[in-house]
């Protein structure tokens, strides 16, 4: 038999099937709450602050998670079949389902870009005419700016243009 925790649980069973269940895209807390055959929060968290293995696969589960609520995301956003109530001869709009509709895309897309932050991560590109610019060569020109114009102001604005 499996290794148990002091709760009695077969790491050996549960371990893979929270991964799964995390890897599908539901959340652990949930997964841990729903189902009387996995341990509890605090036995889990135990596990996981024991074992770096078990750290390492609950975040490829997360990540694969994220695939999986980026799919969900696109069918919730489809799915138009409670924003109106009422008959088909009346129908009334329903904001509060729309709203809810979007809350929950937006929260998925809040998680994907930190449990994904390369991949659903906001993208910040400085280019100047297509090519990048790396942060030593912006600081230099500012640097450079800053010296121009304290020049000038010792010097003055002479012109001799005449």
């Amino acid at each position: 038999m499996g290794d148990r925790g002091p709760e009695g649980f077969d790491k050996e069973y549960c371990l893979p099937e929270i991964y799964a269940r995390v890897a599908s895209g539901k959340s652990l807390d949930k997964v841990l709450r729903e189902d009387s055959n996995l341990p509890s929060a605090s036995t889990f968290w135990r596990w996981h602050m024991e074992d770096e293995d078990i750290r390492d696969n609950l975040a490829r589960a997360r990540l694969n998670g994220v695939e999986a609520l980026m799919d969900e995301s696109v069918s919730i956003a489809d799915d138009s079949g409670s924003d109106y109530t009422g008959t088909d001869d009346e129908p009334v709009y329903n904001p509060e389902s729309v709203q809810r509709s979007k809350l929950r895309v937006e929260t998925r897309f809040k998680y994907a870009q930190m449990i994904a932050p390369r991949k659903y991560g906001l993208k910040v590109d400085v280019t100047t005419d297509g090519e990048k610019v790396s942060l030593g060569e912006v600081e230099s020109l500012t640097r450079l700016a800053a010296i121009a114009s304290k020049l000038q102001e010792r010097l003055g604005d002479t012109d001799d243009t005449e």
